[in-house]
Order: C-alpha cells, then sequence, then structure tokens
C-alpha cells in the first residue's frame, strides 16, 4: 500500500531507487534542538547511510561533502558541533590492513532527545485538533476576536 502510494506521490522511477525515512518530529523539533540547516543537511545523508536498526552509518566525510557541494570542512564543523550539541556521538574506526576508516556515527542520542520530546508535540497537536473541532461547531467564539472587536468598537471593559 505505501509503495503504491509513494509511486504515484513520486514516479515509479524515481521509487525504484528506494527511500530513507525522517521522522517528521525531527524537521519538526528541528529550531528546539538548535539543529542549524547544514547540520540537518548532515544528519539527512547520515541517516540515508543507516540500513538497519543498531547498526551505525560510516560514510566519509568526503563523499557527504561531495553530495552537499560543500568542502569536508564544513562537514566536520556540523558533525563537531553535533557532538557538542548531543545529537550524535562519533567513533572512530581502524583496521590492521587500511589504517584509520572513516568514523561510525552514532545517532542514538538524537533518537532520546526527539523522543524526550514527543509527548510535549504530541499535546500540541492534539490540542490543535481540539480547537480545529471547536472553530468548526455552529456557536464557537473565539475570545480574543471578540477582544479585539471589543477594543475596535471602543465596547472594551
Amino acid at each position: 500500500m505505501a509503495k503504491k502510494i509513494l509511486d504515484e506521490k513520486w514516479g515509479a522511477e524515481v521509487m525504484a531507487h528506494n527511500y530513507t525515512v525522517i521522522p517528521r518530529l525531527l524537521l519538526r523539533a528541528q529550531s528546539r534542538l538548535k539543529i542549524s540547516a547544514m547540520q540537518l543537511a548532515v544528519l539527512l545523508h547520515l541517516i540515508d547511510h543507516s540500513y538497519t536498526p543498531g547498526e551505525m552509518p560510516w560514510p566519509t566525510k568526503r563523499r557527504i561533502a561531495e553530495r552537499l557541494q560543500v568542502s569536508t570542512k564544513t562537514v566536520q564543523r556540523a558533525v563537531q558541533q553535533m557532538e557538542l550539541e548531543w545529537l550524535i556521538r562519533r567513533e572512530r574506526r581502524a583496521s590492521k590492513k587500511r589504517g584509520r576508516e572513516s568514523n561510525r556515527y552514532d545517532l542514538t542520542p538524537l533518537v532520546g532527545r526527539l523522543k524526550a520530546l514527543a509527548p510535549e508535540f504530541k499535546d500540541a497537536d492534539e490540542r490543535a485538533k481540539q480547537h480545529h473541532r471547536d472553530v468548526e461547531r455552529s456557536g464557537f467564539k473565539n475570545r480574543s476576536l471578540q477582544s479585539a472587536s471589543a477594543a475596535i468598537s471602543g465596547t472594551a471593559r
């Protein structure tokens, strides 16, 4: 079912290249988490490289930089800032044959921060839905609109 919807929305030829799931809360909470536009772009690429639960992505900074058309230093700064803000953890990788390899990126701090925010966003969504239901009912009177009307007409107390 979801595949059919995605095929209709994006086209089967686009969806043949697969897709990445991004939690909507990550986008909605971007400001609250103080995630810059560059940090979000880097995060999206890290998420794109994360294939299975428990597996940490390990793309090179150069690969991310090439995709974003920025310098590797820009990616490195974004990663460092996200570490300082406790959004990701970086783990160094090395092999005996090749020496130092690309880092692994642990996204569990970000997941934990999103889980902590989820109840607050859920409450806000429920209040907004209730407000829309109230507005749709006949006889609903918005107090702020009544106050504004009264102030304009000079009947405010």
